[in-house]
């Protein structure tokens, strides 16, 4: 145990006679501490698989927001699972991206382990753009909700374990948070059998020390919502001043290093050698998290229909060129229905998944009825 762990271990232990008592007697429950410092372990939310230690990743995230001060404790979320306990902060990044790729919680438990056939800690995290707290953040929409279940808990189910862990995004579940002040929330959605959590957040220090706010944008306190922030603002809580003032969770927010990893979105249209189609295709770049869209005007025909895929290719057809690989194994990509409209438009989501960084195709429009007319190929890369 290095010395600033002692130091804190020392501080945390003098919330015996400097705890908060307002907070006991309306709710009944203490911070736990526990003997041993957390353990360590990594969710993948695209496989549901737990893994230890951290697994790496080829996204380039960088760390843009950190609360890690961890007091020794946790607190329970009071009655389970309806109980949310809200802290917030002001997050300020450098990274050039607002993409959120993995944020990092930690949480204590007194759940038996899944490995020891219990079912594991349970709780809801859910993240807030413009959170102000103090009450103030009442049907805020979340950016983010992870309902998790089954996650690394107590070896005996009855000492608490403390875990830091780390939620990987990437693959489908990444979200944006603007610059700026946001709140993060934690509800244990476990019972132990008396109408209590099991789980609740790992407690970190908060504030400058004289009841102002740290370099985080956090003071020491934070919000009770019941039954989350569409319910009743219960209350503003602390556990005390110093050197009890950890009333804030242990979370981190890791965002795409836009530096490392930025790939802009682009289209850059192409026809044919002999220039045999006619070049009327149009489309956006496709933008994570936004859409792709195309056009074509009919100019006489009776409708148009719009195909991509992975790879190019230019082989003359009987009304033209074909322009992109119908035969590439990922198949047609854009699974549309001919459009009778003039001009003839499309519009697809572009996933928000880092995965998709960087990936090619083609697109390329027919126009029938009145003769069918190919046109040339727009070459699109999926980016920022």
């Amino acid at each position: 145990m290095d010395d600033d762990m002692r130091l804190h271990r020392w501080r945390a232990l003098v919330l015996v006679g400097t705890l908060f008592l307002g907070w006991t007697a309306a709710h009944g429950q203490l911070p736990t501490i526990s003997p041993d410092p957390p353990r360590r372990a990594s969710l993948c939310l695209a496989t549901g698989e737990v893994a230890v230690p951290v697994a790496s990743r080829s996204i380039p995230l960088v760390q843009t927001w950190a609360n890690t001060d961890w007091s020794g404790f946790h607190t329970p979320c009071g009655a389970g699972p309806v109980d949310e306990y809200l802290d917030w902060g002001i997050l300020s990044t450098s990274s050039g991206s607002d993409i959120v790729g993995k944020v990092t919680i930690g949480y204590g438990t007194t759940a038996l382990d899944p490995a020891a056939g219990g079912p594991g800690a349970s709780l809801t995290l859910r993240i807030y753009p413009g959170g102000l707290g103090l009450g103030q953040d009442g049907g805020l929409p979340p950016a983010a909700e992870f309902v998790l279940t089954g996650l690394p808990g107590s070896s005996d189910g009855v000492a608490p374990a403390h875990w830091v862990l780390d939620l990987d995004l990437v693959g489908g579940s990444e979200f944006r948070l603007p610059q700026g002040p946001f709140a993060y929330s934690v509800t244990g959605t476990d019972d132990d059998g008396f109408g209590q959590s099991r789980t609740g957040p790992m407690l970190c220090f908060a504030g400058d020390g004289a009841g102002g706010a740290d370099a985080n944008g956090q003071v020491n306190f934070f919000d009770l919502w019941y039954p989350d922030l569409d319910g009743t603002y219960n209350g503003t809580y602390s556990f005390g001043v110093a050197p009890s003032d950890f009333a804030s969770w242990y979370f981190e927010v890791w965002t795409l290093d836009a530096v490392a990893g930025g790939i802009t979105a682009s289209v850059v249209t192409r026809n044919d050698a002999g220039q045999t189609n006619a070049a009327v295709f149009s489309c956006t770049p496709p933008v994570l998290g936004s859409s792709f869209t195309g056009s074509v005007p009919l100019d006489g025909h009776s409708w148009a229909a719009f195909g991509a895929y992975r790879a190019p290719l230019e082989f003359p057809f009987t009304h033209g060129v074909l322009l992109v690989d119908l035969l590439h194994p990922a198949g047609e990509l854009l699974g549309l229905m001919p459009v009778a409209a003039d001009p003839a438009t499309f519009a697809v989501p572009v996933p928000l998944d880092l995965t998709l960084l960087g990936f090619g195709f083609s697109a390329q429009a027919v126009r029938y009825g009145g003769g069918i007319s190919l046109t040339n190929a727009c070459d699109a890369v999926i980016g920022l």
